[in-house]
């Protein structure tokens, strides 16, 4: 906001400024005049747009550099949704097997030749929507299979990591952020996740349906704490931030 970057919170935060209130009340000045009025104007609407919850958030991703992306995630974590998708295959024409959305709260599971279709008012309601590698992989599938309706915003925390020079998969940002998979850790790719699905469609295998689900909400599951960590890490530095479980 107001022109500030990363670097110049930090240095922020060194003189004793660790929110907005703070800034208000500080006598010395540590920026220009004019620096400061566009700030402040910057405050006073950021207050109000906070305030607004989903109508604001647009607002904020418009202010916000993608390596903090991180941060809407937590300020807005009544109205973030993660989203994963599992598919038949890894071709351009596979469709969606399974797909999970987590608030934060509660995860909801859709599976093909069940409720698949019922998501489509749901994914349509999204204000905030979190993904990883989303852009090119889940949020196509998506929407070639419920439409347009998704308008929120989307933060893929793929390219959120890039900007912090870490490159990969899911897999590895939960190993380097020391995220553990609880639910099917025996299930490591989507190759394998596409045989899960093959033994369930072809032969009927429930337990391989299950384990399908399971290992879908171990990668929302994951992306979740991802952001958590991201967002630790950001903000390491200042003192009056509360990291979010």
């Amino acid at each position: 906001m107001g022109g500030l970057d990363v670097d110049a919170e930090r240095r922020l935060w060194k003189t004793g400024v660790y929110c907005w209130d703070d800034f208000r009340r500080i006598r010395r000045p540590l920026f220009s005049a004019s620096r400061t009025r566009l700030i402040l104007k910057d405050l006073d609407e950021a207050e109000r747009r906070l305030a607004s919850g989903a109508d604001g958030v647009r607002w904020f991703y418009a202010k916000t550099p993608p390596s903090q992306y991180c941060r809407l995630l937590v300020n807005f974590r009544e109205i973030a949704v993660y989203f994963d998708v599992e598919t038949n295959g890894l071709e351009s024409n596979a469709q969606i097997t399974t797909a999970t959305f987590f608030d934060g709260v509660r995860f909801r599971t859709f599976t093909r030749g069940a409720n698949i279709n019922d998501a489509a008012s749901y994914f349509g309601a999204i204000s905030l929507l979190a993904t990883y590698n989303g852009t090119t992989f889940d949020l196509p599938l998506a929407r070639r299979e419920w439409g347009e309706a998704f308008r929120g915003v989307h933060v893929d925390l793929r390219k959120t990591l890039r900007d912090w020079g870490m490159r990969g998969g899911l897999k590895r940002a939960a190993s380097v952020f020391g995220v553990e998979r609880r639910e099917a850790p025996e299930v490591s790719t989507g190759a394998e996740a596409a045989e899960l699905w093959r033994r369930w469609s072809d032969l009927g295998d429930a337990e391989a349906l299950e384990r399908l689900q399971r290992y879908n909400r171990d990668d929302v599951r994951a992306l979740a704490e991802i952001a958590r960590k991201l967002c630790d890490e950001s903000m390491s530095g200042n003192i009056f931030y509360r990291s979010v479980s």
